[in-house]
């Protein structure tokens, strides 16, 4: 036995040969101690005296430890503390394995990422696992923390997700709610409601809505959502994952009395949903053996209608195929048929290429006519650097259709082949130079030009058409140290094969001056206008004439917004905006906050925004009360930070 008494450091980046079957051993770790014993055998490291061991990405300090180079076992107590990136726990007691990278430690608290937890005991399963019991969890940093979720039993996902079982929340000395689990996703921004939020709307009149997002286990979760309006009916969502294998996934959807954005769904933007209906809707994602995958999105809304779509596809190296049922509001495929290549280089020519061929039919169901429809695409594109400023792309595509109607068969043919240089000055401007030529021949059935989806089809107003662009982004320019100047040129011409020419052209130019160290102005002015005639309402542009000012400060407490934009061919104002903001006890929690902004259109006469919101904020929550005048909307909501 070796035995130092003195005190002193010793460093060992450890390779102990000792006697056991398993031969020379090396113990990927260095270790610093008043006192370090090493027993006979070699199989045992007894240390104490500011005791620091150190792995690849942690390190241990305790006042005693003792390392077992046979089980890769790790004992420390009295004073110990486990740090690594991203965490740092201190407790009475630790038992840790190195080889497995998992131990548990007793009566301990710290910091998980950006939690504070305590707990009678932390079990690391893994370094992406920290099971706790009776636990408390806050993302609070004050010692006397704002809230908090004290559990029976919680598990920390880093940098993913926290999940509490028999779990009470706390808002400072009170305990408000109990649930039996509750998931904190732990993404950067991410707020969370745990108590009723309070508003009112011009439709729904006074509400209540309640949040929760519900664990069952890892591989189903869910978030539940309740609103009590006294003037329109209640309104509820669930929605829920269910990962029924690791590369299958469920998610059912359940909505009553869709919003006014009917959940930004374009198929029930279009179905109007109205209130007091209801939808479901069932999302799934599939990847099975041999590359095959199923996609379908199914919506079943309350009068018993059916809409969405399945898609089975499976791949090959660069090749696919794609088998697509659609049953939406306008038509359906009956099915869709796909086979391809995917875009990949060519022969080593540094050409990218695809193709697809397609089969289906088309249900049109407010005619119920029937088309079939037979399509190949072809694609080519390169992208070649002609100098370290200086690069060049083309791009040619080739679409023929077929179509067979009840009354006719139709062909359609359309390609096109574009050209883009782009070329950078220093100092001075980036330039882009571009040209393209479409053209078009045959005929799309009438019945498409009601659906953008189905065809881009200009064939009948003109077989062919030329675009040349120029377009200069200037460098930004400092002036006087505290100004900088930037502008812009931008020029199209547009010719047809009805002899049309089409010209739009114009400038920009902008202006910043920072006045004293608070203080900035902005000037800025876009001009565009356009020349001749088109046959393509979709080429025309929007004509400019605008000038702009803005004026901004931004002190201590107190920051000021406004702009201004006038027409000048027009010779008056089109919008004026403005925003305040006023903190108390800045850059220090907690602190009040108070924020509005406006904004007026003089051609419509009325204010397009006006709201105004108080907010108590504090280092790991927020408590505050907005009002939207326009909308005749507001809220009172408490939201905790993770």
């Amino acid at each position: 036995m070796l035995k130092n008494k003195a005190i002193l450091i010793v460093v060992i980046v450890i390779l102990f040969t000792f006697n056991y079957s398993a031969g020379a051993r090396e113990a990927p770790f260095s270790i610093e101690a008043d006192d370090l014993v090493l027993n006979q055998s070699g199989e045992l490291i007894i240390a104490s005296g500011k005791v620091r061991v150190e792995f690849d990405d942690l390190v241990l300090l305790a006042d005693e430890l003792e390392i077992d180079l046979v089980k890769e076992e790790v004992l420390a107590i009295g004073e110990v503390s486990y740090i690594e990136d991203g965490l740092e726990l201190t407790g009475s007691k630790l038992i840790y394995n190195y080889g497995q990278e998992q131990g548990e430690f007793l009566e301990s608290g710290g910091r998980v990422e950006d939690l504070q937890v305590s707990s009678d005991r932390i079990e690391m399963v893994s370094e992406d696992d920290f099971k706790l019991e009776r636990a408390m969890v806050t993302s609070c940093i004050e010692d006397k923390p704002h809230h908090k979720f004290v559990a029976r039993q919680a598990t920390i996902y880093p940098g993913e997700m926290l999940v509490a079982r028999n779990v009470e929340f706390w808002l400072g000395d009170y305990h408000l709610l109990t649930y039996p689990s509750y998931r904190v996703m732990l993404e950067e921004g991410v707020v969370v409601t745990p108590i009723p939020t309070f508003g009112y709307g011009s439709e729904e009149g006074a509400y209540v809505r309640m949040d929760y997002n519900h664990y069952v286990n890892p591989n189903l979760m869910g978030e539940l959502s309740y609103q009590w309006n006294s003037k329109a009916s209640d309104r509820i969502v669930l929605d829920y994952d269910y990962q029924m294998r690791e590369n299958i996934r469920l998610n059912p959807i359940f909505v009553h009395n869709p919003d006014d954005d009917n959940d930004d769904d374009d198929d029930l933007k279009e179905r109007d949903i109205k209130k007091q209906d209801w939808y479901g809707r069932l999302i799934f994602n599939g990847d099975f053996d041999y590359n095959l995958s199923m996609d379908s999105d199914l919506k079943y809304i309350s009068d018993r209608e059916l809409i969405g779509d399945l898609q089975l596809t499976q791949t090959k190296d660069q090749f696919y195929w794609q088998l697509d049922y659609e049953h939406n509001l306008n038509w359906n495929y009956q099915p869709h048929f796909s086979l391809g290549v995917t875009e990949h280089e060519l022969a080593n020519t540094g050409l990218l290429g695809r193709a697809e061929y397609s089969h289906s039919k088309l249900q049109f169901r407010k005619s119920e006519e029937e088309i079939a429809q037979q399509e190949l695409e072809l694609g080519v594109k390169h992208d070649y650097s002609l100098t370290d400023s200086t690069n060049l792309s083309s791009q040619a595509d080739f679409n023929r259709a077929r179509y067979e109607t009840d009354s006719e068969d139709l062909e359609h043919d359309l390609y096109s082949l574009a050209f883009d240089l782009d070329q950078q000055l220093p100092a001075v401007a980036d330039i882009h130079l571009g040209w393209q030529h479409v053209g078009e021949s045959g005929d799309t059935p009438s019945v498409f030009a009601d659906f953008d989806d189905l065809t881009e089809s200009k064939a009948d107003q003109t077989s062919w058409r030329r675009y040349y662009d120029l377009n200069l982004t200037g460098h930004s320019l400092t002036i006087g140290g505290s100004g900088a100047f930037n502008w812009g040129l931008k020029g199209q011409r547009a010719t047809y094969a009805t002899e049309d020419v089409y010209d739009a052209y114009g400038y920009q130019l902008g202006y910043q001056q920072g006045l004293g160290s608070r203080t900035d102005l902005a000037l800025n002015y876009e001009y565009l206008t356009e020349e001749g005639q088109t046959p393509l309402s979709d080429d025309e542009i929007d004509k400019k004439d605008h000038l702009e000012a803005a004026l901004s400060y931004s002190g201590t407490s107190l920051s000021l917004g406004g702009s201004l934009e006038y027409h000048l061919a027009e010779s008056e104002y089109t919008t004026a905006k403005a925003e305040i903001g006023y903190r108390t006890n800045s850059g220090e929690w907690p602190y009040w906050s108070v924020d509005a902004s406006a904004e007026y259109d003089f051609e419509d006469e009325e204010y397009d925004e006006q709201l105004v919101e108080v907010k108590r904020v504090y280092d790991c929550m927020d408590f505050g009360a907005n009002w939207d005048f326009v909308e005749q909307r507001g809220e009172i909501s408490l939201q905790l930070k993770y």
